[in-house]
């Protein structure tokens, strides 16, 4: 089997497992790709497995958060605040080549795996080293709650001096043409599956595997998709490093539509 026909297969075959209860929700434009979930009324909930966050929050919790978030423990830089806001939406600019991810809205179950995986080592960054040694699961799981429950905020139309990644207006309507098809449909050609198939409404809110990924800042999407495509982000290694394998499929044009389209208004 040529090794391209392997890498697409093996993909499909770790997508099956992530995606249990998404094909019903999968529209008329990626009908081509549901294949992919065609064994999911037969798997099991790969969620079960997972450490699942408080389910509601309260006005106690929220205080207890928000000094949470606003602490620098012994084995920190900065507190969480610090890098991702008060309500989990950081702010935006060209000054500096990374950028702090949103994390408003996002599921409670996935924002505590991460941060247990940070904390475990088994997810590390720069910028991230050390921060959560000193908190306890418990702790991380009231964080995670309150930025769960706090609004995404709407992105400004593009600018071209709010990216380091330079492009004209133009430019970037071309890209956000591209990565609606490879969100929406993917590319059949390319062997690249639609993205919503995972990361639709349905399945990041029922598995809570798969991040919310709409509204999320360009730059960190390029950086996230760049660092699943050079390996150095696993954590998707317990469903068959779906992403990992995805994105060698994503040519550098493909990932760069796909983050403006993510970032656009809504």
């Amino acid at each position: 089997m040529p090794t391209r026909t392997l890498l697409i297969y093996s993909c499909r075959l770790a997508l099956n497992v992530l995606c249990l209860t998404t094909a019903a929700a999968v529209t008329a434009t990626t009908v081509s790709t549901a294949s992919t979930a065609s064994t999911a009324s037969t798997a099991s909930t790969v969620a079960d497995s997972q450490p699942q966050a408080i389910k509601s929050i309260n006005d106690s919790d929220v205080q207890q958060a928000l000094s949470l978030i606003g602490q620098t423990r012994a084995s920190a830089h900065y507190p969480c605040a610090e890098c991702h806001g008060i309500d989990g939406n950081p702010g935006m600019t060209a000054k500096y080549n990374k950028q702090s991810p949103k994390l408003a809205g996002q599921s409670s179950s996935y924002l505590l795996r991460q941060m247990l995986a940070f904390k475990t080592g088994q997810r590390f960054t720069a910028e991230m080293a050390g921060i959560l040694d000193a908190y306890d699961e418990a702790e991380l799981a009231i964080i995670a709650n309150y930025y769960a429950q706090q609004t995404v905020a709407e992105n400004r139309p593009f600018s071209p001096e709010l990216d380091t990644l330079k492009r004209s207006i133009p430019e970037n309507q071309q890209w956000l043409a591209r990565g609606k098809k490879l969100f929406t449909q993917g590319d059949r050609q390319q062997g690249i599956i639609a993205c919503q198939l995972c990361h639709g409404g349905l399945s990041q809110r029922s598995l809570h595997v798969s991040p919310q990924l709409q509204g999320q800042y360009a730059r960190y999407t390029r950086m996230s998709l760049h660092a699943y495509k050079n390996h150095t982000r696993t954590t998707d290694k317990h469903w068959g490093s779906p992403m990992q394998q995805l994105t060698q499929l994503l040519s550098e044009q493909d990932i760069n539509a796909l983050a403006a389209y993510l970032e656009r208004p809504y």
